[in-house]
């Protein structure tokens, strides 16, 4: 399976915490699940940080 049949975007969702939540610009998930691993979380995210501080996208990384 290559990469592109392996994964598809799903736009713009956002993850809620417990105490915090983030909203990618962009996301990936995988088109067959892990066993075991929580869907709500992203495969691969995309931030464009092109208007916020090195600090904001430090802890949005780090996040």
């Amino acid at each position: 399976m290559s990469l592109a049949q392996s994964i598809h975007p799903v736009g713009s969702k956002r993850v809620r915490c417990v105490s915090s939540s983030k909203q990618a610009d962009e996301w990936w998930v995988l088109t067959q699940p892990v066993p075991g691993r929580n869907a709500k979380w992203p495969t691969v995210g995309v931030e464009v940080g092109v208007s916020e501080t090195y600090r904001k996208l430090k802890a949005d990384a780090e996040w």
